[in-house]
């Protein structure tokens, strides 16, 4: 993975787990384990279905939603 950490307010809103007062962010064999184990087509819809609030809310990245 490349770029910056997400800071505390970042983390939070990923519902990062907390530990002695902090975020901890997964690891990225974390995140590609989760990944691995939902079916292709499930997580595809599931992110359109974000992609598509998410672009109603802020307005940003209208161009990735599917027609």
């Amino acid at each position: 993975m490349t770029g910056r950490k997400p800071g505390a307010k970042g983390t939070e809103r990923f519902g990062c787990r907390r530990e002695k007062g902090r975020y901890v962010v997964p690891s990225e064999f974390v995140i590609r384990d989760c990944l691995v184990r939902i079916e292709p087509d499930t997580l595809d819809r599931a992110l359109n279905v974000w992609n598509q609030a998410w672009a109603k809310t802020t307005g940003r990245w209208r161009w990735m939603i599917k027609s």
